[in-house]
Order: C-alpha cells, then sequence, then structure tokens
C-alpha cells in the first residue's frame, strides 16, 4: 500500500472516531497509602496537580495514618492539591498487621465491629482534620482485605459509597453499581449503565 493511501485511510478512520457519538465516563481513581516513603508525596503531588490543570476531579482514597503524616511533616503543598478533589478513606493504617480483615476475624461480630469502629473514626476523623472536610466520599478496602464488618462501620460512619474489592469474592463478578452492608458498591472494573448514577 502507497503512503498516499495509508494517509487517507488514517484521515477516514479518524474521521469515523470522531463522527462517533461520545460516550463513556471515567473515574480518576487513586488509592493513597504509602506513608513509609517520602517520593510517594511527589507522585500523590503530581497527579493531584495533573489532574487539577487538565479540569479533572480525581478521587483520592487516603489511608488515615497518611493523612495524618502529611500533616506531621508539613506537606501543605500536597494537602492542598488533594484538597481540589473527592476524598475517600482506605482504612487507618492499611496493610500494617494485624490489617482491618485480620482482626475482624473473630467469632464474636460485637467484638469485631467495636474494634473496627474505634479504629476506623479515628481514620476518618484524622483524614477529615487534615483536609478540613466536613464528610468523606466513599471508603475502600487495603487490596483484598475485605470485611463485612468494615462496611457496616463505614456505613455508620456516613459512608455510603464503598468502592472495589467485590471481584475477590470467587467467579461471582459484579460489573455494575450494587447496593449492599448499606453502602453503594462501584467496582474498580464498572461499565456504568444509562439507569446507573452515583451519588454526589
Amino acid at each position: 500500500m502507497k503512503k498516499g493511501s495509508v494517509a487517507i485511510l488514517a484521515v477516514l478512520a479518524s474521521a469515523a472516531l470522531l463522527a462517533a457519538p461520545k460516550r463513556g465516563r471515567v473515574m480518576f481513581w487513586y488509592d493513597t497509602e504509602d506513608y513509609t516513603c517520602p517520593a510517594a508525596d511527589e507522585g500523590t503531588l503530581f497527579h493531584a496537580k495533573l489532574l487539577t490543570e487538565f479540569g479533572f476531579r480525581g478521587n483520592f482514597n487516603l489511608v488515615g495514618f497518611y493523612a495524618q503524616r502529611l500533616n506531621e511533616l508539613g506537606r501543605t503543598d500536597v494537602i492542598e492539591a488533594l484538597s481540589k478533589h473527592s476524598i475517600g478513606s482506605q482504612t487507618l493504617y492499611h496493610s500494617r498487621h494485624p490489617t482491618i480483615c485480620e482482626y475482624t476475624d473473630v467469632a464474636d461480630w460485637d467484638e469485631a465491629y467495636r474494634r473496627c469502629l474505634a479504629e476506623e473514626a479515628q481514620s476518618v476523623g484524622m483524614i477529615k482534620a487534615v483536609m478540613k472536610l466536613d464528610r468523606l466520599t466513599n471508603f475502600v478496602p487495603p487490596g483484598t482485605s475485605v470485611t463485612p464488618v468494615a462496611m457496616y462501620v463505614y456505613s455508620d460512619l456516613g459512608i455510603r459509597i464503598y468502592g472495589g474489592g467485590m471481584d475477590v469474592f470467587g467467579d461471582a463478578k459484579i460489573d455494575r453499581l450494587a447496593w449492599y452492608c448499606n453502602m453503594l458498591h462501584v467496582p474498580y472494573h464498572a461499565v456504568p449503565r444509562d439507569n446507573d448514577t452515583l451519588a454526589n
């Protein structure tokens, strides 16, 4: 095929793509969890500022202790950059043992609930204080540490959106919004349908 023909095909393909109906929604969703490496702060700052520069509002899921560390380290630049975006919680300590999934894995539901409520209320409080927020938009589990106790705790803390994690429950993939444990579940791999809406 000659260069001219390739160029013509490229133009026609581009025109077809431009003429196609524009549909789709994108969520910029960041798990913001590394409180041990100062270089992670630079990555958080970069992504928050980049989204703002291009007019996008991202969602940053902060580990409570990470928010506190930003404050202790005087990283007002990172806090300010994050303040332009939606903020969620990703537990108090993320992957530090015992994780939220480990310490709630006990026979007594009430005991698990009380400990989870104490830790996660602390996490939510830290994030709200550092970010100067009245409420957080969502909760996400740390990796695959999924526990129904935490879902009920976060729901009782006034957070009604839960992100990710559902795909760890065997073959039952959920690819759309679902309501359970008094929370709206938004799987990371969701493809929202026309009738799906996400609370503001």
